[in-house]
Formats: structure tokens, sequence, C-alpha cells
């Protein structure tokens, strides 16, 4: 179990599923991010896409503090039935999407709405966010100005991509916050 840090939801304990094939954000990271995200008012009313959600710790997060709606994507059917139990625990039925999904090869997005707001917690030393993010760009689920937050083990060399402008770097012990803004070029 772990905790949502912040927001309507603060305090609430939410399910991890069984096994070590997901590896949640700790507390310590989390509260982090979203402190971060709060200073600089970016989550109020946006979409956001928990792009390896496991149990869904960042997008139901970014619910509790005033996100609009949360996507989900995990290859996992074990990880999707205890997001699904979150989801419902937390009565955040109404402003979720759940796909069994890989993020490198999404389904087309067929919601008016892109999300401002893409949380990519790979497994740890694998290039899923980089094509995550190509993935994603060509399926429609972000646009210019959408903000990509990428965790990954300390000293991961992200592959440049003109496209995308890293505005913030935050480390945590063993784990690092990539915070890269899309703007594709002309």
């Amino acid at each position: 179990m772990i905790r949502i840090v912040g927001g309507k939801h603060r305090g609430k304990m939410i399910s991890v599923p069984e096994g070590n094939f997901t590896r949640p954000t700790t507390n310590r990271v989390r509260e982090s991010l979203f402190n971060i995200l709060e200073s600089k008012s970016l989550l109020h009313g946006v979409s956001v896409l928990d792009g390896c959600a496991g149990s869904g710790s960042l997008g139901l997060e970014a619910l509790s503090r005033g996100a609009n709606h949360a996507t989900f994507f995990d290859v996992n059917k074990q990880a999707l039935k205890t997001l699904e139990q979150n989801i419902s625990f937390l009565k955040e039925d109404k402003s979720t999407n759940i796909y069994l999904a890989d993020v490198t090869d999404p389904p087309k997005n067929k919601r008016k709405e892109v999300c401002s707001i893409v949380f990519l917690d790979a497994p740890y030393n694998s290039d899923v966010p980089i094509k995550a993010l190509s993935a994603l760009i060509d399926k429609s689920w972000i646009q210019k100005g959408s903000l990509i937050i990428i965790e990954c083990a300390k000293h991961t060399a992200l592959r440049e991509n003109t496209n995308l402008k890293e505005i913030d770097f935050r480390a945590y012990g063993s784990t690092e916050l990539h915070f890269l803004e899309y703007c594709p070029t002309l």
C-alpha cells in the first residue's frame, strides 16, 4: 500500500500490484514532483497521461491535486485490475480512462482533449521513454507545449530529441526526474 500525499485524497492508501513487475514511485519523489507542478500551477483542470501506470499512483495523485482527467496505460492485466480497484476506491471512475496497452504502441487518441502532462515511469534502464514519446506524438496524445516527466535511474542518458526541451531536472537518491517540454520545430 502507498498513500496519496496531497490534495482531496490526501492520506488515502491505495493498493500496489503484487509481485515485482512494478516499481511504484516513492512517496518522497512523488510528493516532490507534485509540489513542483503545483508551485507552477500546472495541474488545475488539465488532462494527464500515466504511461506505465502500475498502481496508477502518478495519475491518481494528479487527480487528487486538481487534474480533471487521467488516462492510464499498462501492459499487465494484474496491474490494471489493481488500478481499477484504486480508481473505484477513490471514486474517480468518471475522470479516468484505462487501456491495456503498451505506451510504446498506444491506440489512437479519440478524445478531443490531448494530455497536458505525461508521466513516464518506465522500467529503469530501458528505452521505453524514448519509444513512447514518438508513439504518443504520432497517435495524438500530446501536443506542442505538453510537459513530459520521465522518472529514471540516476545517470540515465536520455537520447536527445530536437523536439524536446529539458526545462527542469531533479535527483532524489538513485532516482532522477527529467521535465521535458514538447516543442516541435517548424
